[in-house]
């Protein structure tokens, strides 16, 4: 296990930060290696859990957005389908699956879509204390 040591003014406390399998040991530069040592010394057991964790952890697949690829969605696998318009006049399609509440600022994302030269089709799902207003045009 390969271990960085950092020293600084700023720290009174050793610290110890496990990130992306690599180890740092953040130190008070007054403390001497010994100390610094004997402390990775005690805290082996834990930085290995750490490790192992980090190890077993499955990193996110970039995804292409290509037909029958199967994406996550409220912890069920669900396959993409991609539909190609056939018409000449092609549309836009935007959809929002969210909780209906101002913070979100969907009305925000409505007045923006609304300003486009060719009117993109949006869908809607979701449930909140904005709903009713979103559904009247006034969000």
């Amino acid at each position: 296990m390969h271990i960085t040591i950092k020293r600084t003014k700023r720290r009174k406390t050793i610290m110890i930060q496990v990130k992306d399998s690599l180890v740092e040991v953040r130190a008070p530069s007054n403390i001497k290696q010994k100390e610094i040592d004997s402390f990775i010394l005690q805290k082996e057991n834990w930085i290995n859990q750490k490790l192992l964790l980090q190890r077993s952890i499955k990193k996110p697949i970039k995804k292409k957005f290509k037909n029958k690829e199967i994406y996550q969605f409220l912890g069920k696998d669900r396959k993409l389908k991609i539909i190609i318009n056939k018409n000449k006049k092609s549309q836009i399609c935007f959809g929002v699956v969210s909780r209906l509440s101002k913070e979100k600022k969907i009305h925000e994302f409505i007045e923006i879509l609304s300003e486009l030269k060719n009117k993109p089709i949006l869908k809607i799902v979701g449930d909140g204390p904005e709903k009713k207003n979103l559904e009247n045009g006034m969000g």
